[in-house]
């Protein structure tokens, strides 16, 4: 007889009786899926409508920058012109040709004899003697014929059209 086989069955341990029973496991209808919320809806809509606001308040802006931009550039143009004419006058007022002729309204006379003095020795070289009406450069300006004159610059008007009222020099 053969015994081995009972013997292994006496000896085997047997498994440990469970004190807590687990529920048993069963398979359960899914949830229904929740469509997003109208709160999340209104928050997307608002963030993007102040998105827009701002693009629109940033246009609005840079506009006006460039509208800004676009008068300093003309007053710069007309700041350019006056400077053009200061100059013209200031070396119109300044030229030797005028100033003798200033110097001759107020009375004086050119010296045609010079005088200069060594700051060194405080020598004086030169025969010093009194300047006399009637000799010198101005009277002789005054015979010099106008043709012969040098010319005074002249500006030419700047010409507009009606339907571009800025002068045709300063168009861009």
């Amino acid at each position: 007889m053969n015994t081995g086989g009972l013997r292994n069955q006496a000896t085997r341990p047997t498994p440990p009786q469970r004190a807590l029973k687990l529920p048993r496991l069963r398979a359960v209808a899914p949830q229904p899926r929740q469509q997003p919320t109208t709160t999340f809806a209104a928050l997307v809509v608002v963030v993007m409508g102040a998105g827009l606001v701002g693009l629109l308040l940033l246009n609005i802006a840079m506009q006006n920058a460039s509208f800004h931009l676009a008068a300093l550039d003309e007053q710069v143009q007309d700041l350019h012109v006056q400077e053009q004419a200061l100059d013209l006058e200031v070396d119109r007022l300044g030229s030797p040709e005028r100033l003798a002729e200033q110097a001759a309204e107020l009375g004086m006379v050119p010296n045609p004899n010079p005088v200069f003095l060594d700051m060194g020795s405080g020598k004086i070289i030169g025969d010093p003697q009194p300047a006399r009406p009637g000799t010198g450069l101005v009277d002789d300006f005054k015979r010099v014929p106008e043709a012969t004159r040098k010319p005074q610059p002249t500006r030419k008007p700047q010409q507009t059209s009606p339907e571009n009222p800025k002068p045709q020099g300063e168009q861009r």
